[in-house]
């Protein structure tokens, strides 16, 4: 396993997680998550500004470990973030909402795949800065990874 077949495998579970979840984007239209991989996309100069990728989910790695026989331990984070210009907070709502759909289903079901554990140890943050009406939060797992073993023991 390699940690860009994980990542590929993560971003596209969390698609699924996140599908029915649906804020306003900048212009006021319902659009549902999309999911990107390590960072948004880089602005052109064609390009308005980054509030064109509301709302979204960033599935980012971290650091890995591991020990000999056991796997790799892979921290990732899932970065969050949604527009809402409603007066009464509604982004906050809707980062709590993301936050607890990604970690009831690896609290829940911890295999991604049949070939990654998530651990149960988890943790969010929303940001303390009010940036309305932009909305930021964050999810931080850690997944056990299958690893190559040494060929022989004389390796």
């Amino acid at each position: 396993m390699t940690k860009k077949e994980f990542l590929d495998d993560f971003a596209e579970d969390l698609k699924v997680v996140l599908q029915d979840v649906y804020t306003k984007n900048t212009i006021g239209e319902e659009v549902g998550v999309t999911v990107y991989k390590n960072r948004l996309p880089v602005v052109t100069e064609d390009e308005e500004d980054e509030s064109q990728y509301f709302p979204y989910a960033i599935a980012r790695l971290s650091d890995a470990s591991t020990d000999e026989e056991k796997p790799w331990q892979q921290r990732v984070y899932v970065l969050l973030g949604v527009y809402d210009d409603d007066l009464k907070g509604g982004g906050y709502l809707h980062i709590l909402t993301m936050m607890e759909r990604i970690t009831n289903r690896y609290l829940q079901e911890p295999l991604l795949n049949h070939k990654y554990r998530a651990e149960p140890k988890m943790s969010t943050d929303i940001q303390d800065e009010d940036t309305y009406p932009y909305y930021f939060g964050a999810v931080e797992m850690t997944f056990n990874i299958p690893k190559l073993e040494r060929r022989d023991e004389f390796s």
